[in-house]
């Protein structure tokens, strides 16, 4: 793919040692640098009508849309000390100019006004840690804390049984549910900390049961045991220092804390009730310690229902209250997001595994059917988000068993529909019927070569979900109307040379549209990074051929790379 480094966060060492160039599919070399502290990374990106590279972002300075080779990049500029490039005048090759030095994430502006929404054309791409975030899919939340015992702002209240408390089980949960990622309490809205914060007396340290422990560590050492990726809950929302001058400072020396003392792999850091100008500061040092993690906040964010059910049309464009990527998207993007955003957002869905999604905290051993399990993550991550499904331990401890059948059936559903998910993308699920992919042109529009303007899936039976998907990551987020028809009926065609094949039986005006704008809340408009649409089956039952059309495609240098599957779900 010409896009391939566009994701990677590569390194680049004073001296710029190469290593050997990787040849894309395209023909193209590019030359990855070798890696080292600093971080600074050369990336090939997309990104339209920027004159100049500023440090830590990634410009195409010709505003032609072209890649050319990072090893060229190299020579042009140091990252240790240029705060602001101009390619023009930096002795690049004229013409096909794209290169970027810095950080893998984009840096903020600084408050100052969005441009105009009307007269937008550019499409917003993920940073590192958002293209990270993107494959997290399914999440599990582990709410614990003093509030599972009580409302007190006493921390000698905090007394799980010593000998059933079970860190280790909580993450064998998430590993049986198919989670990636699960994320801890670490200090929910009282301020009670799960390790042995210095900076607070509110803390597991006084704990008459467990005070020798430290949650923390145990959790993101079970994380790494089981292959789950370590993530944690964070809040400034410190009831308990609400009236300590030095609140502020306390919250910064427990993220330092949170982010030096655990390793250096850390995931997300699911950031609760995220707000600039006060979150800036705990960012920065999330980004300093842990530059590959992920953050609620800057990286991704809520649609806000906390009900298991997303919005639609979802795009992952934002423009920012303030136009950093520390601020809350403005009311108009925050429900649905904005095609030419400045801000791209991985967009995320929570509930907690209850009725209704609530309580966040243990409220006994009843959770969802296993039916509201799936029409929650269906109309979650079927939306385009990631789905984040909270298990909170019990007094004792641990998840309870009902709580944990529940999640292990869960992930066995979630598998025999959909497979793998993006950990195995070309792994068929046992309901997949067909598959297609390809690059594909808005329809009625000139087809270049090595794309189409259809995609044609033969199907062997009925069915009842579409999963489609666009390859965001390197193209952006282009689709912005779509249709699925169906024949019933095929033709057997013999080209001449004896050899004979069957295709549709359908004249253009003969399809039956099944999906398509107007036609259903959920579905015909955006797809993202992956969406699914259910179908009654009997609107299939006779479906010999599927097909897919792209009504509406946004202008972008590269044509949207789709992926087509047709699956029979039938009853769980």
């Amino acid at each position: 793919m010409l896009a391939l480094l566009a994701h990677v966060a590569l390194g680049l060492s004073p001296t710029y040692t190469l290593v050997q160039p990787i040849v894309t599919d395209g023909g193209a070399a590019f030359v990855v640098p070798q890696s080292f502290a600093d971080k600074c990374a050369i990336a090939l990106v997309r990104q339209l009508g920027t004159a100049a590279c500023t440090r830590g972002s990634t410009y195409d300075c010709s505003n032609s849309g072209s890649m050319w080779t990072a090893g060229n990049c190299a020579g042009l500029f140091n990252c240790n000390d240029v705060d602001n490039i101009d390619c023009d005048s930096r002795g690049a090759p004229s013409g096909n100019k794209s290169c970027a030095c810095g950080s893998p994430e984009p840096p903020h502006p600084g408050p100052a006004p969005s441009p105009p929404r009307g007269n937008r054309t550019s499409i917003p791409m993920p940073h590192t840690q958002q293209i990270s975030a993107i494959g997290f899919e399914l999440e599990m939340f582990l709410h614990f804390s003093i509030d599972t015992f009580t409302s007190a702002l006493d921390p000698t209240l905090f007394a799980p049984n010593a000998a059933t408390l079970n860190v280790s089980q909580w993450v064998s949960v998430a590993k049986s549910m198919g989670a990636r990622v699960a994320a801890l309490t670490s200090k929910h809205e009282k301020g009670f900390c799960l390790w042995p914060s210095k900076f607070s007396n509110f803390t597991i340290a006084h704990s008459p049961t467990v005070g020798d422990r430290d949650l923390v560590q145990e959790f993101v050492t079970a994380c790494r045991a089981q292959g789950i990726k370590p993530g944690l809950y964070f809040t400034t929302t410190d009831t308990y220092n609400k009236d300590n001058p030095n609140k502020a400072q306390i919250q910064l020396d427990q993220m330092t804390e949170l982010t030096t003392l655990y390793g250096d792999d850390i995931a997300y850091f699911w950031f609760d009730h995220h707000a600039a100008p006060t979150w800036d500061s705990i960012d920065d040092i999330v980004r300093k310690n842990q530059p590959q993690c992920a953050m609620l906040g800057p990286d991704c964010w809520l649609t806000g229902q906390e009900t298991g059910f997303s919005e639609y049309p979802m795009w992952h464009g934002v423009d920012t209250t303030d136009n950093t990527t520390h601020g809350r998207p403005v009311t108009a993007d925050a429900t649905n997001g904005n095609p030419h955003g400045v801000w791209f957002k991985v967009w995320e869905s929570d509930c907690s595994n209850y009725k209704g999604c609530h309580p966040w905290f243990f409220g006994g051993d009843t959770p969802q059917s296993l039916e509201l399990m799936m029409e929650h993550w269906e109309s979650s991550y079927g939306r385009g988000q990631n789905y984040i499904l909270n298990l909170p331990p019990s007094k004792d401890g641990i998840i309870t068993p009902k709580m944990a059948a529940a999640a292990a059936a869960f992930g066995v559903e979630r598998h025999r529909r959909y497979g793998p998910g993006s950990s195995a993308p070309d792994t068929k699920s046992e309901c997949e019927l067909a598959r297609g992919s390809g690059r594909m042109a808005q329809w009625g529009s000139s087809v270049p070569a090595g794309a189409r303007d259809a995609q044609l899936l033969e199907v062997s039976g009925p069915f009842d979900r579409i999963f489609i998907s666009e390859d965001v990551i390197h193209d952006g987020q282009l689709v912005a109307q779509y249709v699925v028809e169906t024949c019933d009926t095929v033709v057997t065609r013999d080209d001449g040379e004896g050899v004979v094949g069957t295709g549709p039986g359908c004249g253009e005006k003969e399809w039956t549209r099944v999906v398509g704008p107007n036609m259903s809340k959920y579905g015909g408009v955006t797809i993202g990074t992956h969406h699914i649409d259910l179908l009654n089956v009997s609107l299939t039952a006779r479906t010999k051929f599927a097909r897919l059309r792209l009504l509406e495609v946004l202008p972008a240098p590269t044509l949207p790379m789709i992926s087509f599957r047709v699956l029979h779900v039938g009853a769980s």
